[in-house]
């Protein structure tokens, strides 16, 4: 029996595997750790490193939208863009403590 040129992971499959590293095809795997934790993580090439690159765990993150992170971060590496910053994901921009300061001063000085 011939070895498949591709591997797809089913959901099931996800549910169901047991602890080690699942490879779902073009450097995504599913790692599942001896503590039944989940997490999916990309191995791609960055800089001329082997680097794996976290994409979020199971309950955070569906099969579906790890392949979509997956072909994001390639597409980055491809370009030649920094793979390690944090743009995958949306999150609020953290103020500077002077600027906190000032919105603090701000709100506290009527009162």
């Amino acid at each position: 029996m011939g070895r498949r040129s591709y591997i797809v992971l089913t959901a099931i499959e996800v549910k169901n595997a047991q602890p080690g590293r699942h490879a779902d095809g073009n450097g995504l795997y599913l790692l599942v750790r001896p503590s039944g934790s989940r997490s999916w993580v990309l191995r791609a090439q960055f800089q001329g490193k082997r680097k794996d690159f976290g994409l979020g765990s199971i309950p955070a993150v569906s099969l579906a939208q790890a392949r979509t992170r997956a072909a994001q971060l390639r597409e980055r590496i491809k370009k030649g863009e920094d793979a390690r910053a944090p743009n995958l994901r949306s999150k609020p921009e953290m103020p500077t403590f002077a600027a906190a300061a000032r919105d603090c001063h701000a709100a506290l000085k009527a009162g």
